[in-house]
């Protein structure tokens, strides 16, 4: 932009940038902006909603209850798939977050003085810009696909990838204390298969004399899921591993703790339908995780 990598003579002769992926610098910072943005959003949406909920009392339910409680360049591609994905995975998350917490709040919600509509107007359009969050996915779908051809060829994937090549025959263990460990594995499995999953029907489909791009278009749904499992257990895992690396004291920790755990369970009981389809988990699994998260939202 403004000449600066390219280049446009008197004559309207163009002239290319030395490195065609220059631009890519600018494009991952203004992504990484977006998902900063989104989830400062969402917390300030939750700090204005839980607030209000401490304190409202509205034909009370049970006495004394709130009502509402219940660098290098080897590195770019995936680098900008991470950026496009979580982007996308952000912007969406931090959009319906903020409406829930909007919702939380009844009508005070919806009034400016509570400051949530302000925020909504903010955080729902980065859905939109810098990259429709759909098309954002797809970009990360498709260098999954390319992760997955390399795995089958016996290239060794790079970095966060590598999860894909360690697909494993069985289902995941969970433990009845639904560790971090546990819930980190799961997030691994239902990525890595539901990545295979995509693959194969491509692969299908192709074989079958569809040609690369409509094959693309028909699997659609299923490389959306695995892009959107990808991010999810990127958000996970990194979320467990700043956690297991704190230094700070142990209240907090405990606190950031079960945060934690909440927003992992919080995960698969939103998607359990992918997590039995790929896990085939047995029903007392999610008998595990019902309490907890209904333990978590007492005062």
């Amino acid at each position: 932009m403004l000449m600066r990598y390219s280049k446009v003579l008197e004559d309207g002769t163009y002239i290319k940038p030395q490195h065609s992926k220059v631009s890519y610098g600018v494009m991952v910072y203004v992504r990484s902006m977006i998902v900063k943005q989104a989830f400062s959003a969402l917390a300030e949406a939750c700090v204005i909603s839980i607030r209000y909920s401490a304190v409202r009392r509205q034909s009370e339910t049970v006495p004394g209850y709130p009502e509402d409680r219940k660098g290098q360049l080897e590195e770019l591609p995936q680098l900008h798939a991470l950026s496009a994905g979580l982007k996308a995975f952000t912007s969406y998350a931090a959009s319906s977050g903020v409406e829930v917490c909007r919702i939380c709040c009844g009508g005070h919600g919806y009034s400016q003085a509570s400051g949530l509509p302000k925020i909504y107007v903010s955080v729902v359009p980065a859905c939109t810009y810098e990259g429709e969050n759909t098309v954002m996915m797809l970009q990360v779908a498709r260098y999954l696909m390319r992760c997955y051809k390399d795995k089958q060829q016996g290239s060794q994937l790079p970095g966060f990838v590598s999860y894909i090549a360690e697909i494993p025959q069985k289902r995941s263990c969970m433990d009845e204390h639904l560790s971090f460990s546990c819930l980190v594995k799961a997030y691994k499995h239902r990525a890595a298969r539901l990545i295979e999953a995509a693959a194969k029907q491509m692969q299908s489909l192709i074989q079958s004399g569809s040609p690369a791009h409509e094959a693309w278009n028909k699997s659609s749904v299923q490389l959306l899921w695995a892009a959107n499992a990808h991010c999810h257990l990127f958000c996970v895992q990194n979320f467990v591993e700043n956690i297991e690396r704190s230094s700070g004291d142990s209240r907090t920790n405990e606190v950031l703790k079960a945060v934690c755990q909440l927003y992992s369970i919080h995960g698969i009981l939103e998607n359990v339908g992918e997590f039995i389809h790929i896990h085939n988990y047995l029903l007392y699994t999610l008998d595990l995780m019902n309490p907890l998260t209904s333990n978590y939202s007492k005062p």
